[in-house]
């Protein structure tokens, strides 16, 4: 039953109120969500599957479209808790990318991205960072939901004029199978980016005492190398690595943490990776730890863990073809 939207669910929602206290009249269609008002109407949708960072937070990502009745102008973008100012890559089932400058879709695309959008059961969208993975929308319900949006917006004869410019969108493709192999020390996964369908790697080692894994990841074209396990940070930052391969001299590398505290990242993987190569083993800090319960005597000191790092230009054959080896912000 329509009722008066509050500026505080306004402000939640993300959404652009204008005239608070006029009537909404909510509805689902499915996944979707329909807000049509006597000013404007509001369809957005969740996605199924949740953008992963680089620190482990999770936060699924939602596309907004509205359309004001007053001067026809319609608005789609999307957001996401841990989403920023970004390159939006958005992918309709087994078609080609599109790439936008910003979070938002421009305007003179909004015909052919609704076309293309009512013509797909599955869109994937991934903000271009190094830190975040892509998210998965079911679409399918959108022709039902999106009727009184064209209606508001006159968009009917757009719509129908960019479905008929393009071929028939191609069905989502099923992904391929992870590949996976034992290269020297390391365990390499490879898979199929669901954005371009290049090779994405995951390279992993595990330290001598199986408490902790160095691991070497090229995600879409950026590389990262951290190392996961238990580690307790005394204090808010992240102390830098001290490394030394073959049990030479020690080098310093500075860090950045996860925010679970279940990571640490090498802030110049480009350093770290050049540096490890023709190399045996690897012996580096991490933050103190307890290592056991009660192991009260290891909780103020850094904990030394050394990595068999055989076979490392091996494995990075493919790695270093697809994968540009940036220095993280």
């Amino acid at each position: 039953m329509p009722r008066a939207l509050r500026r505080t669910e306004c402000l939640v929602a993300g959404l652009l109120c204008v005239g608070y206290g006029v009537s909404v009249a909510k509805a689902e269609e499915g996944k979707w969500i329909v807000e049509p008002s006597s000013v404007e109407v509001i369809i957005s949708i969740s996605s199924d599957t949740q953008i992963i960072d680089h620190g482990e937070e999770r936060s699924a990502a939602r596309m907004i479209m509205n359309c004001r009745r007053s001067n026809k102008k319609t608005n789609i973008r999307f957001v996401s808790s841990i989403s920023r100012e970004s390159t939006l890559i958005v992918r309709f089932g087994g078609g080609s990318p599109h790439r936008y400058s910003t979070l938002i879709v421009p305007l003179e695309d909004h015909a052919a991205f609704l076309a293309e959008a009512l013509a797909n059961q599955q869109m994937r969208i991934r903000f271009e960072s190094q830190k975040f993975e892509e998210a998965v929308f079911d679409l399918r319900g959108l022709k039902e939901a999106i009727r009184p949006f064209v209606e508001a917006c006159d968009l009917a004869a757009s719509l129908e004029a960019a479905a008929a410019a393009p071929a028939p969108a191609a069905e989502p493709s099923k992904p391929a199978e992870p590949k996976e192999t034992t290269v020297g020390s390391w365990h390499l996964r490879e898979t199929a980016s669901s954005i371009d369908d290049k090779p994405n790697y995951l390279l992993s080692a595990t330290s001598s005492t199986g408490t902790h894994a160095l691991l070497l990841r090229c995600l879409e074209g950026t590389a990262d190398a951290y190392v996961v396990g238990e580690m307790f940070f005394r204090e808010s930052g992240a102390p830098p690595f001290q490394v030394s391969f073959d049990a030479g001299e020690t080098q310093s590398f500075e860090s950045s943490r996860s925010r679970d505290g279940k990571a640490l990242f090498f802030n110049d993987a480009r350093s770290f990776i050049r540096a490890a190569k023709g190399h045996r083993a690897v012996t580096l800090t991490v933050p103190a730890g307890t290592g056991k319960l009660g192991d009260l005597e290891a909780l103020g000191k850094p904990l030394e863990r050394t990595f068999s790092i055989t076979g490392l230009e091996t494995a990075l054959a493919g790695f270093e073809k697809r994968c540009v080896v940036k220095e993280r912000p």
